[in-house]
């Protein structure tokens, strides 16, 4: 498929995107953004939700408005799963956000040497698994580090995922 667009602000000339995905219909849309605004997009456009943790903003609180929110818009809450993303990594903070309902928790993780960047995983691995029932480290070939920790456990939570790593 070639497309293209020619608007007030901004021109794309035609492009094209490949692969496309093998997920049908399609991947889910994950939308973020802070209460109330994300949170409004996610519900009229959106397959799921995170706002940014460690603002001024609760997850646990705009979580529960963000529910009702759904029910309002004739969503069911469970239809449209909301994340966390980059709560500071303590393993009581994952319990509250476990326990609240998030479907997910996306931690941060910065660029370090090799070794640190190797024990920082080893503690949010041994933190996560305190809350959660897997986790893995896998490495693609050009040697990004990516580390996902989760599984579905009796909790409720989907998984749990550290984003992409660069070691040296």
């Amino acid at each position: 498929d070639i497309a293209s667009y020619h608007g007030q602000y901004v021109n794309f000339e035609p492009m094209w995107c490949w692969p496309k995905p093998v997920q049908k219909p399609y991947p889910p849309i994950v939308l973020g953004g802070a209460y109330p605004h994300g949170a409004r997009r996610a519900i009229e456009y959106g397959d799921g939700w995170m706002p940014v943790g460690g603002r001024d903003q609760d997850p646990v609180v705009i979580g529960a408005r963000f529910r009702q929110m759904l029910a309002e818009h004739g969503r069911d809450p469970a239809s449209l799963p909301m994340s966390v993303f980059g709560p500071n990594h303590d393993r009581d903070l994952f319990l509250k956000y476990r326990d609240a309902g998030m479907d997910r928790i996306v931690l941060l993780l910065p660029t370090a040497q090799r070794d640190a960047t190797f024990k920082a995983l080893d503690d949010y691995a041994y933190a996560a698994g305190q809350v959660s029932s897997s986790s893995a480290l896998t490495a693609d070939p050009r040697g990004n580090v990516y580390a996902a920790i989760g599984g579905r456990d009796a909790g409720g939570v989907n998984h749990w995922v550290i984003r992409k790593l660069a070691c040296e």
